[in-house]
């Protein structure tokens, strides 16, 4: 497993990911391409702005899913959050504990990232055991909004350098 850069080309893969009911369960559903596209743009604006770290995780050199890490406001605060997908026929293979592993120690060798948080769905069991796996602490529960659907999430915090 390695990390590669997102680029502009990734939007196909950011489309399989978004697009997806299956992908999207634990988010309320698959949002529409162009949403997909604004995700990727995002991502994009954040990492050149240097608010983001934003790779395609890629295994036997297929492109298997995502994973980043990004700065944004969370009820007023400016905080960290990391977020991740891998597809469907590549799960269960420990590719998403192996890409958050990597991204994260990209993110702790440096400075600036403070506590980085991860909301992964209360019923999503694979990413909140990611998250219990890779040292990161449960704070509870909090309501969010995706794609303007209410969500229920665990907060769990690793705190940076």
């Amino acid at each position: 497993m390695e990390l590669r850069p997102i680029t502009a080309e990734d939007g196909a893969l950011f489309e399989a990911e978004l697009c997806d009911d299956a992908m999207m369960e634990h988010l309320g559903g698959a949002i529409t391409a162009e949403a997909a596209r604004a995700t990727l743009q995002r991502q994009l604006d954040l990492a050149a702005a240097g608010d983001a770290l934003a790779f395609v995780v890629v295994a036997q050199g297929t492109d298997v899913g995502s994973v980043a890490i990004w700065k944004h406001e969370v009820d007023g605060e400016r905080t960290s959050e990391m977020g991740w997908m891998i597809l469907p026929t590549f799960q269960g293979r420990g590719l998403g504990k192996a890409a958050v592993t990597a991204c994260l120690g990209r993110a702790l060798a440096g400075t600036g990232w403070g506590t980085i948080h991860a909301y992964p769905a209360v019923a999503n069991v694979a990413s909140n055991a990611i998250c219990r796996t890779c040292g990161f602490e449960l704070r509870g529960e909090r309501a969010f909004e995706y794609a303007d659907r209410p969500l229920v999430c665990n907060d769990w915090a690793l705190d940076g350098p």
